[in-house]
């Protein structure tokens, strides 16, 4: 994640961290990028009588801008409770197809 995060720009820095906790916070607020709700179950036994615990899941996208590009990131909330981050690596082809030398 380190890798992913210094190829956008941003360091691992305390203005770095900052600016990705007001990032979670806004992902977290933001009721227009929920793009899954699912509800999980598990049965707890590490609790008496082994009880089945039903939980929900939040799955969010956003783009996270840094100084020298953006990342696709998801993020998976239970509650407000962070699971899971998964960074998208996606495929530029734009940038691909215009970083060769056409002079010829």
């Amino acid at each position: 994640m380190k890798a992913e995060l210094n190829k956008i720009g941003i360091q691992d820095t305390t203005s770095g961290r900052d600016y990705l906790t007001e990032h979670l916070n806004n992902v977290l607020k933001a009721p227009s990028n929920i793009s899954n709700v699912e509800t999980h179950t598990y049965i707890a036994k590490e609790l008496p009588g082994t009880p089945v615990v039903e939980y929900t899941t939040t799955t969010r996208e956003s783009l996270l801008m840094g100084p020298a590009g953006a990342l696709k990131v998801e993020f998976l909330w239970d509650g407000n409770r962070l699971l899971i981050v998964i960074l998208k690596k996606e495929d530029n082809k734009f940038a691909k197809n215009n970083s060769r030398d056409k002079r010829k």
